[in-house]
């Protein structure tokens, strides 16, 4: 699960985001919220990056959720 834990920082991200794909327009925050909102939640084990962390920060969470 990938993640953005700063709502300030998650909205100017998409703002700034083109990634100009045929038949997928961008999301606006709006669209993000209503999934958002449509989201239910992982009750399972799972990974969690989150964007606000640098990939040294996040690279042994996922070594250790890899790892048996």
């Amino acid at each position: 699960e990938v993640v953005c834990s700063d709502e300030h920082a998650h909205r100017q991200r998409l703002a700034g985001r083109r990634r100009d794909i045929e038949g997928f327009p961008e999301p606006s925050w709006d669209d993000v919220q209503q999934r958002r909102a449509e989201w239910e939640p992982w009750t399972d084990d799972r990974l969690v990056i989150d964007t606000m962390r640098t990939l040294g920060d996040n690279l042994p969470d996922a070594l250790r959720f890899l790892r048996p």
